[in-house]
């Protein structure tokens, strides 16, 4: 019972729905609907990503994919097997196998690293806001706490509980801060970095190959060589 009383104290529902609902609000004013839809769609891949699987699964599928094109060219790279493999090989060996610029390949796969980076990056900021104006938000509470208190000093009842939201909403805001935005935000970075490797890996290995195929050679011509006949 005295443990139950003295969580209680830690508590208080203004304190705490202004720094929660404040610093999302502000989150919300300063990312786009489809950052804010990626931030919170986050949370299945921070808690089952596992990017250093993908990257292995993905290169496996890759030396596979290599041989079939140097053995029989890139026409024949979707004959390969690779349902296994992450969804971003599936579609840049579909894309490879119908190539016939090596230009229009690499353009469209440097496009969906951007486009990846891009779309991750939106959800980590998202989270990165709140993070950092979490103890800001908090502090407007502490200062309407003290506010309140330093103008009822004749009311001792009052005293306590304008003290407690003072310091409750700093704590609130360092504990959503500290504790759960930039935590989430770190691990969606370290996530989106890993898997940022793998995707650039294969991108770079496979606009290799398409070149090799389909480039034309440089044919370097001997210098020609002239004398000059004095009369």
């Amino acid at each position: 019972m005295y443990l139950l009383t003295s969580v209680s104290h830690f508590f208080d529902a203004a304190a705490f729905l202004l720094v929660l609902v404040g610093s999302f609000l502000i989150a919300l004013f300063r990312s786009t609907a489809a950052d804010i839809l990626r931030a919170f769609k986050a949370f299945q891949p921070l808690l089952t990503a596992k990017p250093e699987h993908d990257g292995e699964v993905a290169d496996r599928a890759l030396q596979a994919i290599l041989q079939q094109t140097k053995a029989k060219g890139i026409a024949t790279a979707d004959r390969i097997d690779i349902t296994f493999a992450p969804l971003f090989l599936q579609k840049a060996v579909g894309r490879l196998t119908d190539c016939r610029d090596p230009d229009d390949f690499r353009q469209w796969i440097t496009g969906q690293l951007e486009k990846r980076k891009n779309r991750h990056q939106g959800a980590i900021n998202f989270w990165y806001i709140v993070g950092d104006v979490a103890p800001s938000v908090a502090m407007i509470g502490t200062v309407v706490g003290l506010v309140n208190m330093f103008s009822h000093l004749s009311d001792v009842n009052s005293l306590g509980p304008s003290m407690a939201m003072a310091i409750l909403t700093t704590l609130y805001g360092l504990c959503l801060s500290t504790l759960i935005a930039a935590p989430i935000a770190g691990r969606l970075e370290y996530l989106s970095d890993m898997e940022g490797q793998w995707w650039k890996r294969v991108a770079d290995t496979l606009i290799s190959s398409v070149t090799d195929e389909l480039k034309p050679p440089v044919i370097k011509l001997p210098p020609i060589k002239t004398s000059i006949i004095e009369d």
